[in-house]
């Protein structure tokens, strides 16, 4: 477990070394009149810098390993709940239970997820 999640994070982190920037592909800017300012490109918003990206993808890639380890009722309540945007109400009637059990095996799941993912956070940065 411990290794794939190693192995996984290795990956995502050398194709973003491999995604540098390359110096000398770079052109200088025209010079003349026109201000430098008109030919460079507004920057990139922060969601799509490669760092951002990198950190989406190890974070996925955690959220994944750790609902893999949940216990099945705790994944099936957690899926419902956030895949299929269903309310307490309905998930109470998909796995007919009450709706307070619905509501404590919701916070009961969580939990565990939260536990689960910090466990592989803190594995993945040992």
């Amino acid at each position: 477990m411990h290794n794939r999640l190693y192995a996984q994070l290795t990956v995502i982190r050398e194709r973003f070394q491999a995604a540098k920037r390359k110096v000398q592909l770079e052109q200088p800017l025209p010079t003349g009149d026109d201000s430098a300012a008109s030919h460079v490109a507004p920057p990139a918003p922060s969601s799509a810098r490669p760092d951002n990206i990198l950190v989406t993808k190890e974070q996925r890639i955690i959220l994944e390993m750790a609902l893999e380890e949940l216990s099945e009722s705790d994944k099936q309540i957690i899926c419902l709940r956030q895949k299929d945007g269903c309310d307490f109400l309905e998930i109470a009637q998909k796995l007919n239970m009450s709706l307070d059990a619905v509501k404590k095996r919701w916070v009961r799941a969580v939990q565990n997820l939260r536990k689960k993912v910090s466990r592989l956070y803190d594995l993945a940065n040992e």
